[in-house]
């Protein structure tokens, strides 16, 4: 698990990330993102970090323009390997065991950099372009538990929705007016944070489901026959869940399904 971070061009008909600019904008908030994210000690990809890797330079902030050719002709003599799928299994391997003695000499496999590059940082255009419209950034989550000043563990799923809450959430503070995000992954909490605001709604929650059996009686005039017809509706999302998990094999069950309750009594 760890956190990924997607951006894209603030300006709509300047789209292309491989220019001096937005390299540089990204660069920074790769920086600021490290901080806020408090992970000086793990690994992270980044767009402007392998540019930087591939020009012999030790930090993104050292970049030029004329670094981005370098960057695009060693990945572009790479893509023919990458097309066959050598570099995705050479790559995949190394995550699973040693790696390969024959892919470590070769500038193409050298630290699975470039599969890296070409399978996450850029979009699949930028072959035929040389341009890309999205990247992503990742940052690699401690292997040990980490503690904070607080005596509290940090790099967690509440940790990670706090953060979002606090830092991302209908807030520009990330967009410069060259690069900006336009999409999140923190270790995976979308269906913990949708638990947990659906546990702090709960109240709402209890107060629907009542109203409903209430008019539904009031309306049908029969306990019995309301009770009947809330259970046939409630039974219903069991079926729609089951077609969702067992048969169609879909992990997220999208919980705005069950807005439906109030189409199906109406």
């Amino acid at each position: 698990r760890h956190y990924e971070v997607y951006f894209e061009t603030s300006d709509s008909l300047a789209t292309n990330l491989l220019d001096i600019d937005n390299l540089l904008s990204l660069c920074k908030k790769q920086y600021e993102l490290v901080e806020l994210f408090q992970l000086h000690a793990t690994c992270h990809y980044t767009l402007p970090e392998m540019v930087a890797y591939f020009s012999n330079k030790s930090d993104c902030r050292q970049l030029t323009a004329s670094d981005i050719p370098i960057f695009i002709d060693r990945i572009q003599r790479c893509h023919s390997l990458y097309d066959t799928g050598l570099m995705r299994f050479a790559g995949l391997k190394r995550y699973r065991a040693a790696p390969i003695d024959l892919f470590q000499y070769d500038t193409c496999f050298r630290f699975n950099f470039s599969f890296l590059t070409l399978e996450y940082l850029l979009d699949k255009t930028f072959l035929s372009t040389n341009e890309t419209r999205y990247t992503a950034m990742w940052f690699l989550k401690p292997t040990k538990p980490i503690i904070s000043a607080n005596g509290s563990e940090i790099h967690t799923s509440n940790t990670a929705h706090d953060l979002f809450i606090e830092h991302f959430y209908q807030n520009s503070k990330f967009d410069d007016g060259r690069t900006k995000i336009s999409a999140l992954n923190f270790m995976d909490i979308r269906i913990p944070s949708a638990m947990k605001q659906i546990r702090a709604d709960m109240f709402f929650v209890i107060l629907a489901i009542s109203l409903i059996v209430g008019v539904t009686v009031i309306y049908l005039r029969s306990i019995t026959v309301a009770l009947m017809t809330n259970i046939c509706v409630g039974l219903s999302f069991a079926c729609a869940y089951f077609s969702y998990k067992i048969i169609f094999g879909i992990d997220l069950f999208p919980y705005i399904n069950l807005m439906a309750t109030f189409i199906l009594i109406g």
